[in-house]
């Protein structure tokens, strides 16, 4: 795998729709390679490239980029990541977000959470305890959703 977490993909992704905007490229032939628990969402998320999961060949490559070297093209400082707005790149698939918003439809707001990486080589600054977590948490009136995929039985029973 060419990424340490599922949250590097996200995280690099969010840069693809600014790549898209160089006419040198022409996204009908880009393919993008990413986790196989992100296929559907990125495929969604970008209908006009091609998704492929790690385990799958990409086909007819002339080029290779590595998602994570596309902040070194797209941004030379750090004032370039703030001038380029906040917009969302994500398109949701819409069958489970209507199926969620009736489920919660008579709930306080929601807020989805995940507090760590389970990357060895991660520095911590991804990771926040989850007795910090809950403890925060215990303020809030809100309804939590846990987006952490790996969440252990002593983490459920502590959130």
């Amino acid at each position: 795998m060419l990424f340490r977490s599922l949250g590097d993909e996200l995280m690099f992704c969010s840069l693809i729709n600014e790549l898209l905007g160089f006419s040198a490229l022409n996204s009908t032939s880009l393919t993008l390679q990413v986790d196989a628990r992100l296929k559907s969402l990125m495929s969604r998320s970008f209908p006009t490239i091609n998704v492929i999961s790690h385990d799958e060949t990409p086909e007819g490559v002339d080029a290779q980029l590595a998602l994570g070297s596309i902040p070194k093209l797209l941004r030379s400082d750090l004032a370039s990541f703030y001038s380029t707005g906040r917009n969302g790149y994500l398109t949701a698939d819409s069958s489970r977000r209507d199926a969620l918003k009736t489920r919660l439809a008579n709930k306080k707001n929601v807020v989805g959470i995940s507090w760590k990486t389970l990357n060895p080589n991660d520095s911590g600054s991804r990771t926040i305890p989850i007795s910090q977590m809950a403890e925060f948490i215990g303020t809030m009136d809100v309804q939590i959703i846990n987006l952490q995929y790996d969440t252990t039985e002593a983490e459920s029973q502590e959130l």
